[in-house]
């Protein structure tokens, strides 16, 4: 039962990485009802969220210091 409670959230996790919805997976795992999945994975979802915006934030800034560079060279 462990290995396959293992296999299933392993790859439910890889799906949500990969941009499959909650709806999708909800499907997937016959959740008859979505709260069960969001109660379950939503956390990944949120975590994937706050990664992208660090990563958003950290390339604005990095554009902004290039920018500026750029405008004192002339």
């Amino acid at each position: 039962m462990q290995l396959h409670w293992g296999t299933r959230n392993s790859g439910t996790i890889q799906l949500l990485e990969e941009g499959s919805s909650l709806k999708d997976i909800q499907e997937l795992l016959r959740h008859a009802d979505l709260k069960t999945t969001y109660k379950a994975y939503a956390h990944y979802q949120r975590k994937k969220l706050i990664k992208v915006m660090q990563l958003r934030k950290k390339k604005n800034h990095s554009e902004k210091i290039l920018r500026f560079k750029v405008e004192s060279a002339f």
